[in-house]
């Protein structure tokens, strides 16, 4: 959610930009409407591109300590998807859960997660949406980028429904009335 309305005690400037204009109202469990403006997808992209060259650095760090300490083969490719997988979910849900739905890229392009009925993030909605990021973007990026973490030598043919994977999750936003990605439709976030 973006700039245009207020959310525990926290207040956007009104008019800003979204993806359709109009802003929208939910009602607290309280019953208090709430009205907030849907961030566009140009700015929840360019978060999620932050967060992610932050992920990336964060696990290339973790690749020099661990070729640093010198592990074999079969343990490092262990470890490190082990290692990566948690920096990949943790980093996000635990910004969203203790940060009130901001991970630093959402900070910087002034956006936040919100929960759909009102009221505060869930830690089964943070983890529900986060999970679901691993499968929309994390995972098929790993069998495009290196297939051969996961399955050992592969065909060709991995690759283009890697492609083809991306491209689904990737356009879901633009083909819903709210522009929500999967896990947001699962968790029942904004």
């Amino acid at each position: 959610v973006g700039h245009g309305g207020a959310l525990g005690g926290v207040l956007w400037p009104a008019g800003a930009a979204v993806s359709d204009g109009r802003p929208r109202t939910w009602h607290t469990p309280e019953g208090v409407p709430l009205t907030l403006v849907l961030a566009p997808l140009g700015e929840r992209a360019a978060a999620f591109m932050i967060d992610g060259l932050i992920v990336v650095a964060s696990t290339l760090a973790l690749v020099w300590v661990m070729v640093q300490a010198r592990s074999d083969g079969a343990l490092f490719k262990a470890l490190f998807l082990l290692l990566s997988f948690g920096i990949r979910t943790f980093y996000f849900a635990a910004f969203e859960l203790f940060r009130q739905g901001q991970t630093p890229g959402k900070r910087l392009q002034g956006i936040r997660v919100v929960a759909a009925a009102g009221g505060p993030l869930t830690p089964r909605a943070v983890f529900a949406r986060n999970l679901t990021r691993e499968l929309e973007t994390f995972l098929p990026l790993v069998l495009l980028a290196a297939p051969e973490l996961l399955y050992g030598p592969v065909g060709e043919g991995q690759g283009l429904l890697s492609v083809l994977w991306i491209l689904v999750f990737l356009l879901l936003p633009f083909f819903n009335r709210e522009g929500l990605r999967v896990g947001d439709l699962i968790a029942g976030t904004r």
